[in-house]
């Protein structure tokens, strides 16, 4: 770089000489290349790409946290290290936790931080390491599995990849975090304080116009003061494809298998072998303000001697009024099937590993299972880095024989003598304030109403909630 510009200047320094010697104005000095701009932080950290910043002076770079991107190792630049990381601090209120049960106020806080070193070994290989740290305090009860790691990692693996005529292919190995789609049936669940993750292998193929991705895989279970180990009892692979030849569209299909040895449904425990087929699709319509967003997947299998029949969709469509400025509303509808009661086939959608709370409500008290929803959402952005969201959700059974799940797919309700569908009713408020790329803070508040099945059932005391959250990411 430095002699580059070097260079720049002697021909600049000559070139302005032998204009002044023949009377020729001066040419204007050569401008220095401007810093190359750094890439958005996503929710998963590997799939960042720093390459920009390679073959850059790190003490050039104004932002400090960029001065460990891109560190060059020696090996003629070829090896080379990014650092980053972040810390998440939370507060929870809570009153009348999952209606009732159990039953009082309390409140309790969420720390959460992670640490990854991504070092490129060449431009084909390369090994991701990152760890987390977890931890609860003040919650009344015992911390949610969901709460506590205290010291783990999350990401370790070895990624390799090359050009295969017009393609891209790879493969990886080890332990990683999955997210493919919009998250309704896989995703890192980022909200809980300890993310998803697991061990195994996977590979890809992409093209100019397309991405396919393959996997085979097992959860990896969390063990808050020991060390966390896949469960060898479950086995989910996939393929997934994803069109890229437009950039305002997506098009997605998906294949996803699940094995189980154990498995519980409706009171009956039994190995449980489960394919899920669907596909998605978001974009604009075109010539208009509103845009779409659909998504539907059929589950069939085995769940010991039964057979499995499932079943889910979802759509939404949304509206920016105003031509098409900030200001957002969006009508959706969500169902996935539910079983028609004990014993025969088992109809009962798997919701797989989601993160639900992007689309059932920031209280995370519904899971996509056994159940029909429908909320009205508007979205506002008053200011470039503050955005408002307020949602509004009604949720029912979609079969009066099966249970009520939760948002981890446990069974918040059993199916009772009631015949009732209605479950709740909640209204969520969100602001977020982006003070700039590393800091973000955000605040939210949830009140659901407990419907009639629940009344009819066991606790129905009305759930609020109340959070509070501060974001650093590097």
């Amino acid at each position: 770089m430095i002699r580059h510009v070097l260079f720049a200047v002697a021909v600049a320094a000559s070139v302005g000489f032998a204009g002044a010697a023949s009377g020729d104005p001066v040419a204007p000095p050569a401008k220095a290349p401007a810093a190359p701009k750094p890439p958005k932080y996503e929710n998963l950290r590997f799939r960042e790409d720093w390459t920009a910043f390679c073959g850059t002076c790190p003490g050039d770079r104004c932002d400090l946290s960029d001065r460990v991107k891109a560190l060059g190792l020696g090996c003629g630049g070829d090896v080379w290290v990014n650092v980053g990381g972040q810390v998440r601090a939370r507060y929870e209120a809570w009153d009348h936790q999952a209606f009732g049960a159990p039953a009082g106020d309390d409140g309790w806080g969420l720390l959460r931080a992670r640490l990854h070193v991504d070092l490129h070994l060449g431009h084909h290989v390369r090994l991701f390491a990152e760890g987390i740290y977890a931890d609860a305090d003040g919650r009344d009860g015992a911390p949610r599995p969901v709460d506590e790691n205290h010291g783990d990692l999350q990401n370790l693996f070895v990624e390799g990849h090359g050009a295969v005529g017009a393609a891209d292919v790879g493969g990886w190995v080890g332990r990683r975090e999955l997210l493919f789609g919009k998250q309704r049936l896989v995703g890192p669940l980022d909200w809980a304080n300890v993310r998803r993750t697991f061990e195994g292998g996977g590979g890809w193929v992409k093209g100019c116009n397309g991405r396919i991705d393959a996997f085979w895989v097992q959860p990896v279970v969390v063990e808050a003061d020991e060390g966390d180990e896949a469960d060898d009892r479950v086995d989910f692979a996939g393929v997934h494809y994803v069109n890229t030849s437009r950039k305002d569209r997506t098009w997605e299909a998906y294949a996803y298998g699940l094995d189980k040895d154990v498995a519980t449904w409706l009171g009956r425990t039994a190995d449980e072998t489960r394919l899920t087929v669907g596909g998605l699709c978001t974009g604009p319509i075109c010539g208009t303000c509103l845009d779409y967003d659909a998504e539907a997947a059929y589950q069939t299998g085995t769940f010991g001697d039964a057979d499995i029949s499932a079943w889910m969709a979802t759509a939404e469509l949304g509206w920016k009024p105003g031509g098409c400025g900030s200001l957002r509303f969006a009508l959706g509808a969500d169902y996935a099937s539910g079983d028609d009661g004990p014993g025969g086939d088992l109809g009962t959608f798997h919701q797989l590993f989601p993160t639900g709370h992007l689309w059932f409500g920031w209280a995370d008290l519904v899971g996509r299972q056994n159940v029909f929803a429908a909320r009205l959402t508007a979205t506002a952005k008053p200011t470039e880095k503050l955005f408002l969201r307020l949602d509004a959700h009604q949720f029912w059974r979609a079969s009066t024989d099966d249970a009520v799940y939760n948002a981890g797919g446990g069974v918040l309700r059993a199916a009772g003598t009631s015949d009732e569908r209605e479950v709740a009713t909640e209204f969520d408020l969100q602001a977020k304030l982006t003070v700039d790329r590393h800091l973000e803070v955000e605040a939210g508040a949830s009140y659901v109403l407990a419907g009639k099945f629940l009344e009819a059932t066991g606790p129905d005391e009305d759930v609020t909630f109340f959070y509070v959250q501060v974001t650093i990411t590097f």
